[in-house]
């Protein structure tokens, strides 16, 4: 047997391409690792896409009754939704939209309608109230009528027509400046399959350009995969950035408790005493019903994030045994997606470390924003705002009597009194019930009912006691 001669070079070359083998497995691997996990930066600015609140809440928030899944699945739907959003040339966007898709849809319209709407609501019924005065003291100092509007139920229709309608008078002026918001379901094309991969991988990167968290908070929010990523990939990559947690309740929270305001200041114009005192105890049930549910909904929400775990979240294709219910196709697991960002993130690429890591944070520090947030279960500002706004109103009247009368300082003592009302006063009342309830909830004896009859009962003796002195 002869031996194969030996090249000089024979050693040097071999472990050069031992070598080269080695670099072509690393790099299949690191390849195989990105392809597991989203990307932190957009390369493709296409995907960089928004939308307005005018599409949001358009038909009565249409667009956020249902989704199409997630990677793999695609719509059959012929108007595609992905045409309702555009480019963002400017490379940020203004709010990037987080929800659960189980979520109750018109719970949701309702919340965000007051977040976008409210403010410009309850500042036109200003304005058109204090235009309405003055068109009330023209009209009954030149006698144009003999007769007088009350005030009140107008100011209503004002505030539905501007509640309803402003998403849409605000897309009619193109020179103001747009608040691009993201929305799945609209920025990510959802009739290409590709295209929406692709799409979804780039959340990670679109959430790095994104000003605003917007989290549309329910009892199923932490539970879904894809709010957990959301969540995770803003942390990670704006660790100073704004969240904003509204729990989905505080819509109808807002209306109920707007429309007992409105009916109690309706009920002291045309009842008598005591019928307006026994109709005022069935409202303050309603009243003390609705805080009732949202103190629960807050306790709820510390609660899910005292005990979260990234691992008990659930997604659409694991849940559908990665097979579509619609078309039965495969699908492929959105779960090594996430949690290969997540411990990219967070674990330096080790999956229980980086979970459990993201775990402590939302444990510890979000938990600990949020409970500053929600602090003596505080109602936003200007959703208060929705419900003192009536009894100001009730004033109007009284202002333009003081004004016919020429009682000059009666009149602006008067207005001053409105302005008290409606910006301190009642938000003032508004935070001291709301604290004795807080108590009532956390008496584990006490039922719902129990709770509800005695708050109602404060509500009324408080009443009294006002008016009686």
């Amino acid at each position: 047997f002869f031996a194969p001669a030996r090249s000089r070079h024979g050693p040097a070359m071999g472990q050069e391409a031992a070598e080269e083998t080695e670099q072509g497995s690393t790099s299949r691997t690191l390849e195989h690792r990105q392809s597991q996990r989203c990307t932190a930066h957009l390369h493709d600015l296409s995907f960089l896409r928004g939308t307005t609140s005018a599409v949001l809440l358009d038909r009565f928030g249409e667009i956020l009754r249902s989704t199409n899944g997630g990677i793999g699945s695609v719509s059959d739907d012929v108007i595609n939704d992905y045409d309702k959003s555009q480019l963002v040339d400017s490379g940020q966007l203004d709010t990037f939209l987080s929800h659960s898709w189980q979520a109750c849809w018109w719970h949701k319209y309702l919340t965000l309608l007051y977040y976008f709407n409210a403010l410009p609501a309850t500042l036109a019924v200003i304005v058109s109230a204090i235009l309405w005065c003055g068109l009330q003291y023209t009209s009954l100092c030149y006698e144009f009528w003999s007769w007088r509007w009350r005030g009140f139920l107008p100011m209503t229709l004002v505030f539905l027509a501007v509640l309803f309608s402003w998403h849409h008078v605000r897309a009619l002026f193109p020179r103001w400046r747009r608040k691009w918001i993201f929305l799945d379901k609209v920025c990510i094309d959802q009739q290409d399959a590709d295209r929406k991969t692709r799409g979804i991988k780039s959340i990670g990167a679109i959430l790095h350009r994104s000003r605003t968290l917007l989290v549309a908070w329910d009892r199923s929010y932490f539970t879904r995969l894809w709010c957990t990523f959301e969540l995770a990939a803003f942390l990670h990559s704006q660790p100073e950035g704004r969240v904003i947690c509204l729990p989905i309740i505080l819509g109808r929270v807002t209306s109920e408790i707007a429309l007992c305001t409105w009916t109690m200041e309706l009920l002291r114009v045309y009842m008598d005493k005591w019928a307006r005192s026994l109709a005022f105890f069935f409202v303050s049930l309603a009243f003390a019903s609705r805080f009732h549910d949202f103190l629960e909904e807050v306790e709820d929400l510390s609660s899910s994030l005292k005990d979260f775990a990234a691992r008990g979240a659930q997604c659409f294709c694991c849940s559908n045994g990665h097979c579509h219910p619609g078309t039965m196709e495969k699908l492929s697991c959105d779960r090594k997606l996430v949690e290969g960002s997540i411990a990219h993130w967070y674990g330096s690429g080790n999956v229980e470390e980086g979970l459990a890591k993201f775990d402590d944070l939302i444990r510890g520090q979000f938990r600990k924003q949020i409970r500053e947030v929600f602090h003596g279960a505080r109602m936003p500002y200007h959703l208060i705002l929705v419900s003192s706004v009536w009894p100001a109103m009730h004033q109007l009247d009284y202002i333009v009597e003081d004004c016919t009368a020429f009682h000059t300082w009666a009149w602006f003592t008067r207005s001053l009194r409105c302005a008290h009302i409606m910006f301190i006063g009642y938000p003032l009342v508004f935070a001291t019930l709301m604290a004795p309830m807080r108590c009532l909830v956390k008496v584990r004896l006490l039922n719902k009912c129990s709770r509800t009859l005695l708050f109602a009962a404060t509500n009324c003796f408080l009443h009294w006691v006002s008016i009686q002195s």
